[in-house]
């Protein structure tokens, strides 16, 4: 059995060598992705892990019989090539983690066994989305795409919304060796300036321009504000757009920080930041749990993958998506009322553990290459429909 991954993008290769050289993680659960991938050859004859926007075009074996691609390719303006690449590679079983519905019909129409490891919404109004969608249905509702993992209910409920058949959804997550119970519950801090952090790209779709309006609103109501974004992106842009709203002073770009830096950070903001636009596509980013593990209070845009996974001042702040002054309310309300801040810091632990699936990365993986009556009779029984989970939905405060 040759298994190949296709992931779109970060770069394996340079990750295992770091942490195998006794280097730190740079982005979430990169470890626990590897370890995961290092076991897979227990299964398969070979495991092939291909990354396809990477910087650099490689072709290594990290192991016997583990073999890392990096493409340097745009997998959906440049699919021809990447079916040009999968087709050198001769997998028998495939794995998809990006929804590009062309590799799905190239995988059924070779007979290449295919799983969808996903971790996209697909909630866009827009009709060439909306066109998109249409063939990505079509494409995920053929049998030789046998199972459709999306990262969260909710994300897999905007498939089941596409028309994607529900008996083959599973909704997955990371393992997560960080929990909130390792921490203490916070209290509004008493002090002149308060801290706001973001982590994730520096794009209009993340919400940063929201983000910057945001703090000069605070501003102009006299409150002394203080903004750390980290992660890459149009960094320059937004730089010129806080000098422009006369905030620049204000706020700090950090640049991309190690994924173990990001719970300091987190702990000593007074709040997090997530401000995603509705057509942005995600499933529940991972700044959701980490913020919730640091128990630092959640301000966040009502995008459809929050919704009901957060619940307004019960496990957050929520305002409408490009709201920049909804946005400033609700950062307001939270850091003027203590008793508000302290209870939605305590409920942190609770929200945390109901959003643990209990389908892992790897339980997807693993037992769909197994392939045995046992794994397979497993992946039924959490398959989306077979769990009955409702997430409860809220409705936004304005």
């Amino acid at each position: 059995m040759h298994v190949v991954i296709v992931w779109y993008e970060g770069d394996f290769r340079e990750a295992f060598h770091r942490l195998m050289d006794g280097g730190q993680e740079t982005y979430h659960d990169e470890r626990y992705l590897i370890n995961v991938v290092i076991g897979l050859m227990q299964i398969a004859d070979r495991v092939t892990f291909l990354c396809c926007n990477t910087s650099v075009v490689y072709d290594e074996m990290l192991q016997p019989r583990l073999r890392s691609i990096g493409a340097g390719i745009e997998p959906f303006s440049q699919c021809g090539d990447m079916i040009k690449l999968l087709s050198t590679l001769n997998p028998t079983r495939l794995v998809l983690s990006f929804p590009s519905p062309r590799l799905f019909n190239w995988a059924a129409k070779h007979r290449i066994r295919t799983l969808a490891a996903l971790a996209d919404s697909f909630c866009s109004s827009r009709l060439r989305d909306r066109f998109r969608y249409f063939r990505l249905r079509q494409a995920l509702n053929h049998p030789n795409t046998e199972w459709i993992g999306n990262h969260g209910i909710n994300a897999c409920r905007s498939l089941e919304g596409l028309g994607v058949n529900s008996e083959k959804l599973i909704s997955w997550d990371m393992k997560h060796s960080t929990t909130p119970a390792m921490f203490s519950i916070k209290t509004l801090p008493n002090r002149s300036s308060w801290k706001l952090f973001y982590a994730g790209i520096i794009c209009e779709e993340k919400g940063v321009p929201e983000i910057l309006h945001a703090i000069a609103q605070l501003r102009q109501r006299h409150h002394k504000v203080e903004l750390q974004l980290a992660g890459r992106g149009k960094v320059e842009q937004f730089q010129a757009l806080a000098r422009q709203l006369g905030v620049s002073q204000f706020v700090e770009f950090l640049g991309h920080i190690a994924n173990s830096q990001v719970l300091d950070y987190m702990r000593q903001a007074d709040a997090v930041l997530v401000p995603s636009r509705y057509d942005y596509s995600e499933g529940l980013p991972f700044t959701i749990y980490e913020a919730l593990c640091a128990r630092t209070p959640i301000v966040a845009s009502d995008h459809p993958m929050f919704v009901g996974n957060l619940q307004h001042d019960i496990s957050a702040m929520l305002f409408p998506a490009e709201d920049a002054i909804a946005f400033a309310d609700q950062i307001e309300q939270l850091l003027t009322h203590p008793d508000r801040y302290e209870r939605i810091s305590r409920n942190s632990l609770e929200t945390w553990e109901r959003l643990q699936s209990p389908v892992k990365w790897e339980d997807l993986v693993r037992r769909w290459l197994s392939d045995t009556p046992a794994d397979q009779r497993w992946l039924f029984e959490h398959r989306l429909v077979a769990l009955h989970q409702k997430a409860p939905t809220d409705p936004v405060s304005t």
